[in-house]
């Protein structure tokens, strides 16, 4: 199930933001906004984690080697913070609720 979400979330992130009907250059721009809120939240709840140092360290290295997709670096933690996947919904719609109040 979590899998199947960051498919989908990745396969159509501008649909999922509901962001699709914007300009290249518009999407661009809230798409880099998105994902720097979504990474300073993920690498909060890693630094929260109780996870081993040498693992929180190793996956920490992981999310912020831009040689990574943003999909891999998703699929590679979601097993270790267990609830990644409410953490993307939230993020989602605080994004979301965020547009219609600039709108």
């Amino acid at each position: 199930m979590r899998h199947d979400f960051l498919h989908l979330l990745y396969t159509d992130v501008a649909g999922t933001l509901g962001i699709a009907h914007l300009s290249n250059e518009e999407r661009e721009e809230l798409l880099f906004r998105f994902y720097a809120l979504l990474e300073r939240r993920i690498l909060t709840e890693l630094g929260a984690a109780k996870l081993q140092p040498q693992l929180r360290d190793s996956l920490i290295e992981l999310y912020r080697d831009e040689a990574v997709t943003h999909e891999a670096r998703f699929a590679s933690i979601h097993n270790h913070i267990p609830n990644l996947t409410a953490i993307l919904d939230s993020e989602i719609e605080e994004f979301r609720r965020e547009l219609r109040g600039s709108v």
